[in-house]
């Protein structure tokens, strides 16, 4: 549990800033390519401790940026 938390910590603070980078630059491919992959990280690591709650939220939101 150390280390997902550890490792969910990185991927979130990755997925805000890169968020807050969309505001200004909203059709930047690389940035949304990248809250994708982030996305798919965090998913993988939150279904491996079984919050499978916070993997279906992390599902729909990565449909959200396939949409995009």
């Amino acid at each position: 549990m150390t280390i997902f938390q550890a490792e969910s910590e990185d991927i979130l603070e990755r997925i805000f800033n890169n968020l807050f980078s969309l505001e200004s630059t909203p059709v930047n491919k690389e940035i949304i390519a990248t809250v994708y992959r982030d996305l798919h990280s965090l998913k993988g690591a939150v279904r491996m401790v079984g919050f499978n709650n916070i993997q279906m939220i992390l599902h729909k939101m990565e449909d959200i940026f396939d949409a995009v």
